[in-house]
């Protein structure tokens, strides 16, 4: 039975298999990107915070009128053999034009529905103009899974994530994700809280992780996502300086754990193809708020990221197919490429191997115990079964 179990998961295959040539033809089903077309949504790149390691230079450019027709009939073009539509809302800050969302996804919802297809969206915002009200408002438009920052403490966080003014914004963040969790009960909702972790935070960590554990553990709408501070371009050299090392995040990873805080970026890592950026999905297309097309929202402002505009054709994207064969032969011999694919991000320090997957074995009997298996397959009934 249990030769069963390793066969039908692969663990064990037949001496003819080419295991690599298999690898190959999931990585390319992975980057032809399924039948859903994935939209990411900027309805404006104004913000209103202004954060000490943020990459976007707001340029203050926000969709007119007019535009919603045209992403509708460019969603049209693309939603040709498709069974769903996905629509991501980014930024800048979404929320600031939430009157855009709304009269743009009842558009896409309405073609989705005409067309007898899938409709799901998400968003990432820093939380700020996110309350339970809004929430409940925009879960008919099928929002159903939000984003939002909380880097440390109060004093910390404020510190690296404040109002254009200079104002903090933890209080309100924290009222804000306190209010949803008593007033928005649907069980298909999903509130990420993302930590982008800093030197300033690491020396807190402790005190952070236990806030959050004792706030918003043990509830499954509620997901955490920490990363390190990254040069993800336009920040200050001074940021730099707070950059942790990377046995101090895997300190704090460990630490998460043991409150039964699992990082969701680790079970992005241990999944097969869940290394695969978005931006190399064929499928898969940033709209920005002045129309323009293109495949990163980091890369925002590089020339190999213009590919189109929504009234036109995409052209000039050459530069996002992968050579799936092309590969080092260090990756061709690793046991752990299966899980990896080498299906990197284009940023220059990103050849790099995920740590994560690097360092499997110390992750993975965590992931195999009983008390962190039910915060990644269960709910909030079955945690509050476990000791």
């Amino acid at each position: 039975m249990s030769y069963r179990i390793y066969e039908k998961n692969y663990f064990v295959v037949d001496d003819d298999v080419d295991e690599f040539e298999e690898c190959i033809k999931f990585s390319r089903s992975m980057v032809e990107g399924g039948n859903i077309l994935n939209l990411i949504i900027l309805p404006t790149e104004k913000c209103n915070f202004s954060c000490v390691y943020c990459y976007e230079c707001h340029n203050g450019e926000s969709l007119k009128e007019h535009d919603i027709d045209l992403i509708v009939e460019f969603a049209k073009k693309h939603l040709k053999g498709k069974r769903g539509l996905n629509v991501s809302w980014f930024g800048g800050e979404p929320l600031i034009k939430v009157s855009m969302i709304r009269k743009l996804s009842l558009k896409l919802l309405e073609l989705c529905y005409s067309y007898k297809i899938s409709y799901t969206a998400d968003m990432t915002t820093n939380g700020y103009l996110l309350d339970s009200a809004l929430v409940n408002e925009l879960k008919k438009l099928h929002i159903y899974s939000y984003q939002v920052t909380i880097d440390g403490l109060c004093n910390t966080h404020d510190r690296q994530r404040y109002l254009t003014s200079g104002k903090g914004t933890w209080n309100k963040i924290i009222e804000n994700l306190k209010d949803i969790k008593e007033n928005c009960h649907s069980g298909v909702m999903r509130f990420v809280i993302r930590t982008n972790i800093s030197r300033e935070i690491y020396a807190e960590y402790k005190e952070f992780v236990n806030f959050l554990s004792s706030n918003f553990s043990r509830d499954s709408r509620f997901h955490f996502l920490f990363r390190p501070v990254s040069d993800w371009g336009n920040i200050d050299e001074s940021v730099k300086d707070t950059f942790i090392t990377q046995s101090e995040y895997e300190e704090i990873i460990l630490y998460a754990l043991n409150k039964e805080l699992f990082n969701v970026a680790l079970q992005i890592a241990i999944t097969p193809g869940g290394n695969l950026c978005y931006a190399w999905k064929k499928n898969c297309y940033v709209i920005r708020a002045n129309g323009n097309v293109g495949k990163c929202t980091v890369l925002i402002d590089d020339e190999v990221n213009q590919i189109g505009h929504i009234s036109g054709k995409i052209s000039n994207d050459k530069f996002w197919v992968y050579n799936l064969k092309n590969k080092p032969s260090k990756c061709i011999e690793c046991p752990k490429y299966p899980i990896c694919l080498k299906v990197k991000c284009k940023m220059p320090d990103s050849i790099k191997c995920d740590n994560f997957v690097s360092n499997m074995e110390k992750y993975l009997p965590m992931i195999a115990d009983e008390r962190y298996g039910c915060i990644l397959y269960g709910g909030e009934e079955k945690c509050e079964t476990k000791s």
